[in-house]
């Protein structure tokens, strides 16, 4: 059995929390269908479906992909400009060491806790 894990974490001194949620959660939906994770921009949530805690690299990418999202939020950053080339590589030079730490912390955070609770 998976147990519920959830973290908590900043960018830019702003609290953001990741929680696993079970498949088919009113949080793992997108209009109209299920979804493996879905950030609430308002609430700063991240919610990861469950199952991922089994599926290492597939997690990593998802959040990965989810806190791309976090940090574009938080940092107002405008759908628009990544139309840029210029833009995305300035992104990734600025955040990518700081988007990778956290994704490192979080897996380990999320896999320790998940490995514990079904001891």
């Amino acid at each position: 059995m998976i147990t519920l894990v959830e973290y908590n974490f900043h960018i830019k001194k702003k609290r953001w929390t990741i929680k696993s949620a079970s498949t088919g959660d009113e949080h793992l939906i997108m209009n109209g269908e299920t979804c493996i994770a879905q950030l609430f921009k308002q609430m700063r949530i991240i919610y990861i479906d469950e199952n991922l805690l089994n599926d290492y690299e597939e997690m990593k990418e998802t959040i990965t992909h989810e806190l791309v999202h976090a940090f574009i939020m938080t940092y107002a950053i405008s759908i628009k400009q990544f139309r840029d080339e210029e833009f995305i590589c300035e992104f990734i030079a600025v955040y990518m060491d700081d988007i990778y730490k956290l994704v490192q912390d979080i897996m380990a955070t999320l896999l320790e806790q998940n490995i514990a609770e079904n001891k």
